[in-house]
């Protein structure tokens, strides 16, 4: 349990593909001490962004989930 939480740059598992129903990009890589995800849908400007993934929940045995924040919220990215 003692690894089932921290900060993102702590337990970063790089990423890149494409959901294949919405047609959405992901990846997630880490660059200069951050985590970051970026996302964009091909031909769709309104669906295209970059997160700063600032932490991490789970010990990525049977899964992981990245938070991000915004507005002063904590959200959970959509790829886990």
């Amino acid at each position: 349990m003692a690894r089932a939480s921290g900060r993102a740059i702590e337990n970063v598992i790089p990423a890149d593909f494409v959901h294949s129903k919405s047609g959405v990009h992901y990846r997630i890589h880490p660059e200069a001490n951050h985590v970051w995800l970026d996302f964009d849908r091909p031909n769709d400007s309104a669906v295209r962004g970059k997160r700063e993934l600032l932490y991490y929940i789970g010990s990525g045995r049977r899964g992981l989930s990245y938070l991000f924040a915004q507005n002063g919220f904590l959200f959970e990215s959509p790829v886990n």
